[in-house]
């Protein structure tokens, strides 16, 4: 894992990995845990190299989502792949969490973390 610290309220985090599963659920839980709960912050979950993402992943996901919003913060999904946006727009994820297209880029932010 990579952290690069570059200015304050947008964590932006990178998730290296093809497949977002079962397997994979504890380290990113673990990761974004601590950065839904502090008030005011921006995360940015940057998942262009997941192409395959299962059911526990996306509860994972809608849970961050629920204790970031809980912290007055923000969970934000980007760059997602052909398969990967297929299931979010399967299960109108984007009405519980917010899905762009691209990357946000932002002057205010903070780290840069590989998952």
């Amino acid at each position: 894992m990579r952290t690069n610290t570059t200015h304050k309220q947008t964590l932006v985090l990178s998730f290296p990995y093809r497949r977002l599963n079962l397997a994979r659920i504890t380290e990113l839980q673990n990761r974004l845990h601590p950065l839904v709960t502090q008030p005011d912050q921006e995360i940015v979950l940057d998942l262009r190299q997941v192409l395959w993402i299962d059911c526990s992943a996306v509860g994972c996901l809608v849970a961050m989502n629920q204790l970031a919003l809980a912290n007055r913060s923000r969970l934000v999904l980007t760059n997602l792949t052909g398969n990967v946006q297929l299931l979010a727009d399967t299960l109108n994820l984007s009405k519980i969490i917010n899905i762009v297209n691209t990357e946000k880029k932002s002057s205010n932010s903070k780290q840069l973390l590989n998952c």
